[in-house]
């Protein structure tokens, strides 16, 4: 058991992700890991926190990993720092299944 599902809450029309971003990072990776004691998903992006670049990493590397469309990801907090809540829109069982298949 990873722990994942403490990081991942049901919301209204999905589930919102807590994730833990690492910037300037060599390559982009979601899932890159999970910390147990923030109890977040971790995420490393290329960009830096500079004009919503990283922002803008962020959404896209986990629509693409959910294949999800334009507005189906947000963030709903956290988007001036390291710790963030990412809205998805999945059932909270896909995203812990789907995240804990990767790790």
């Amino acid at each position: 058991m990873s722990g994942v599902e403490e990081a991942v809450q049901a919301s209204r029309g999905g589930a919102v992700i807590r994730v833990r971003v690492k910037t300037g990072c060599n390559c982009t990776r979601f899932p890159a890991g999970y910390d147990t004691w923030r109890k977040a998903v971790e995420l490393e992006v290329q960009s830096q926190p500079r004009e919503g670049r990283a922002n803008r990493e962020i959404i896209n590397t986990v629509r693409n990993f959910f294949d999800l469309g334009a507005g189906q990801v947000a963030i709903v907090y956290g988007a001036t720092g390291p710790e963030k809540g990412l809205w998805v829109a999945r059932q909270p069982i896909e995203v812990v299944t789907r995240i804990n298949h990767e790790l």
